[in-house]
């Protein structure tokens, strides 16, 4: 139980901040707030959908989450924002045990501390915005993926598959969440190029799992999928951010370039943050100046040990967690894929 005990403060302690005064703080409905009860709302009048009209196309999971809390709460704002308290402490604790398990104990509770109390987590928290439930589940595809990634074929197959089998689930989930997650399933398949570049023992290990999620993610995915080739016009929001993709393909590299320098400057520099009141102080960058140069600094650190690490064998599961080389690579990638759509869209999008 001491072992835990800190976590468990910083767990409290993201709870409260994203509790307090919860109904009054932000005051008011943004229109995507509105947008989401009236979904959740009609959910419990009989209204069923694979995809929602409001907020310029919406993925359900948030709206029928929010509902079963209204079941049980009522038709009022606190179910509407409470679901993704739940979930933002639940993405803590996520990443918690990730961390701990890919790097060790020190480096993951530095990292729930930081997400506890920074700006961003805390305030897409206390927002009724279906992203908010986005990092929670990739969190857990992410857990599961280490989870078949780090054992042996020839054992624990039951393990495996329930790993496996829950990976995909994860992962369809987030695709059922928010647009952004259309990118971020492609950290999978990064992950097994890099293996492929540096760890071939891990790549036999884990292609073929891989693989069978991403197929059954798929499998999962193929009704909305369908859904939404058949009606195109549930969502436009697709049409108003691929802009710059579609004056690249017309050879206009300046709009992309400029989304994307201001998209990272957006995580470090006054001025550049996001530039919606409802969201955010205007211009405020993601990071304060502590973190931004700690940011700075680790990711230059993280980026150039692993280019300047030679190929190598883990031969064991005892030496990929005696290994930074593997994780960091990962996490490097899960940032950059991550960030992806803000540059192409831009910080504000």
């Amino acid at each position: 139980m001491r072992r835990h005990a800190p976590l468990l403060l910083i767990l409290l302690l993201a709870l409260a901040l994203r509790l307090y005064q919860l109904t009054a703080v932000p005051p008011g409905l943004t229109h995507d707030e509105a947008n989401h009860a009236r979904e959740a709302i009609g959910v419990l009048a009989g209204d069923l959908r694979f995809y929602f009209p409001y907020n310029y196309g919406s993925e359900p999971v948030y709206s029928y989450t929010v509902a079963g809390a209204m079941a049980l709460l009522g038709e009022n704002l606190l179910a509407l924002r409470l679901v993704n308290v739940f979930f933002g402490v639940a993405a803590i604790a996520m990443s918690y045990l990730w961390i701990d398990r890919a790097f060790d104990r020190r480096t993951a509770l530095l990292a729930a501390g930081l997400l506890a109390v920074s700006f961003w987590p805390v305030a897409s928290s206390r927002e009724a915005l279906r992203a908010g439930m986005l990092p929670f589940f990739m969190a857990c595809a992410v857990w599961f993926f280490w989870q078949f990634l780090e054992t042996p074929p020839a054992r624990s197959s039951a393990r495996r598959i329930t790993a496996v089998l829950l990976f995909a689930v994860s992962l369809a989930i987030t695709l059922h969440i928010y647009l952004a997650a259309r990118v971020a399933w492609l950290l999978f398949p990064a992950f097994l190029l890099y293996l492929a570049w540096r760890q071939r023992p891990l790549l036999r290990r884990a292609w073929l799992p891989t693989l069978l999620g991403l197929l059954l993610t798929a499998l999962l995915t193929t009704p909305m999928a369908l859904y939404l080739r058949q009606n195109p016009q549930v969502q436009p929001r697709v049409s108003m951010l691929d802009g710059p993709l579609q004056q690249l393909a017309a050879g206009e590299f300046a709009p992309l370039l400029r989304n994307a320098a201001d998209a990272l400057l957006a995580f470090v520099w006054p001025g550049f943050g996001d530039q919606f009141l409802a969201y955010n102080v205007p211009g405020r960058p993601v990071l304060d100046p502590l973190t931004a140069i700690l940011f700075a600094l680790g990711l230059l650190a993280a980026i150039t040990a692993t280019l300047q690490n030679p190929k190598s064998e883990i031969p064991n599961l005892s030496a990929l967690r005696s290994s930074l080389y593997t994780p960091r690579a990962f996490a490097l990638l899960w940032f950059f894929i991550g960030i992806l759509p803000s540059l192409i869209t831009g910080p504000t999008a």
